[in-house]
């Protein structure tokens, strides 16, 4: 309980700087540019599925090897992840850059106070700053097998303090900047990702500098052990990309970027609660894994009947929220232009339906039951 306190406590907090640092962009930039600044953001978090499953495989395994008190395996697992994940991600930035490139030639996503040069410049930074942000998720992964779900969490608000923090100051013209004010923002991103990504890492193998990866020991068998598992999870990945990152790309596509506004502002505001539950649940995750190793089901049920008395007083907060919608957006906005009850009252079920399901693919991702998960996957993507 200990750990998911300071888990919700950090998530809690990263939500509330999320927030505030949409309405300061808001302020900062025009509505238009907003909207386009944030479907680049969405596009650039599809990356999430360019480790090919591979964080989600290493936590895993180590965790097994942990609850056999098999320690001379770890190093070995580690250093293969961090090397062969580093060449994937590089070819995956090169390839991104040039399909951004693209995009912004051929005004795939144009808007007229844009120029095609500052377009290119925003995706690179853009795309840098996730790929970074997407390695180090390996960090996580290490966290989570030595039982410090804690990790996650304060790496994640490092990095939304760092951005608000950036942003905050240049609303007060602590530096000066004439260009494209979407290359600063960038520029501002990307530097967030770098400082809280080297932070999180130096704090992580200074408490734990056995398991610092040394990428000349890394042996291409061990990471071909990790993908074998690590390919059913890069399947349900692509599953939440398609069913919760497209909706951006299609609304800016058939109608306007301010629309993009009014559907972030709803999303954002139930993501509280998605946020809170995985912080509740992420802790599971390895304790699943533990407990099934040691073929231990009582305590699997236990923590399964915690999860579901949780998930229902969610259930109640995500109900109170979409009746107080309009209020809520008023306060944090300034004003209820961007306020849709219909959208709101959609995105709140939908909160409450992936919350439910989130209990058992907890469970599943933990003890290694992903089969039915892919094929769920397969027919949700062709579904959406």
């Amino acid at each position: 309980m200990k750990h998911s306190f300071f888990i919700v406590i950090f998530h809690g907090l990263a939500a509330g700087l999320q927030l505030y640092v949409l309405r300061l962009l808001n302020t900062l930039i025009p509505v238009e540019s907003l909207g386009f600044w944030l479907t680049l953001v969405t596009i650039s978090s599809w990356l999430h599925i360019g480790d090919f499953g591979i964080a989600n495989s290493l936590r895993n395994k180590l965790a097994t090897l942990l609850a056999k008190q098999n320690f001379q395996n770890l190093n070995k697992y580690i250093d293969s992840a961090y090397k062969y994940t580093l060449i994937i991600f590089t070819i995956i930035l090169l390839l991104g850059v040039g399909i951004g490139i693209i995009f912004a030639k051929y005004e795939l996503y144009h808007l007229d106070s844009v120029s095609y040069i500052d377009s290119t410049v925003v995706i690179f930074l853009l795309l840098l700053g996730s790929v970074i942000n997407l390695y180090f998720l390996l960090n996580s992964s290490i966290a989570y097998a030595l039982m410090n779900p804690v990790f996650k969490p304060i790496t994640l608000f490092l990095f939304h303090f760092i951005f608000c923090l950036l942003l905050v100051l240049w609303s007060y013209e602590w530096f000066s900047y004439h260009g494209n004010p979407l290359i600063m923002v960038s520029i501002l991103f990307w530097i967030s990702s770098v400082f809280s990504s080297a932070l999180a890492t130096v704090y992580l193998f200074i408490k734990n500098k056995k398991l610092m990866p040394k990428m000349n020991k890394a042996k291409y068998a061990n990471f071909k052990d990790l993908f074998s598992t690590a390919k059913s999870f890069f399947l349900i990945q692509i599953t939440s990309i398609v069913l919760f990152s497209t909706d951006t790309v299609i609304i800016a596509n058939l109608f306007e970027y301010s629309e993009v506004v009014t559907y972030k502002i709803s999303t954002r505001i139930f993501f509280v609660f998605i946020m809170i539950q995985g912080a509740i649940l992420s802790p599971y995750w390895s304790r699943y894994t533990m407990c099934a190793t040691k073929k231990d089901y009582t305590s699997i049920f236990s923590y399964l009947k915690k999860t579901l008395l949780i998930t229902l007083f969610l259930f109640i907060l995500i109900l109170i929220t979409s009746k107080m919608g309009f209020y809520i957006v008023d306060i944090w906005m300034g004003g209820v232009e961007y306020y849709s009850r219909e959208v709101f009252l959609a995105m709140a079920i939908l909160t409450a339906l992936m919350n439910w399901s989130s209990i058992f693919s907890t469970l599943f991702n933990g003890i290694g039951v992903l089969k039915i998960q892919v094929y769920i996957s397969i027919v949700a993507i062709f579904v959406n």
